[in-house]
């Protein structure tokens, strides 16, 4: 049996390069146990670039409505700085930010 993936719950995994992929994989490995069935994205990238093309991925499909929830083990995975801002963008549009780490946290 095929697993069907959930497209509208996205992970996402980010570190600052490749010298940390057992970061990388760590994050990877604990939502997709926690998430199999979601689309997984990582990459390697600085949290202070917003031009990241994963990252740009995720704020198109956050903008057409077609996630409703991305999943993280940190907050500033996302943006190292004006998170607030990515929360408010995400609330508008119908996503939930869950930290797993925070005992699955919800924004």
């Amino acid at each position: 049996m095929t697993n069907i993936i959930d497209y509208s719950t996205i992970t996402y995994a980010r570190v600052l390069s490749r010298r940390n992929q057992a970061e990388l994989n760590k994050q990877s490995n604990i939502l997709n146990q926690a998430y199999p069935n979601a689309e997984h994205i990582q990459e390697y990238a600085n949290g202070l670039d917003y031009n990241r093309l994963g990252f740009l991925y995720i704020t198109r499909k956050i903008e057409q409505q077609k996630i409703k929830q991305i999943i993280a083990v940190s907050n500033d995975i996302f943006l190292q700085i004006r998170f607030n801002e990515f929360k408010i963008f995400c609330k508008k549009n119908n996503c939930k930010i869950i930290i797993h780490n925070k005992t699955n946290s919800l924004f």
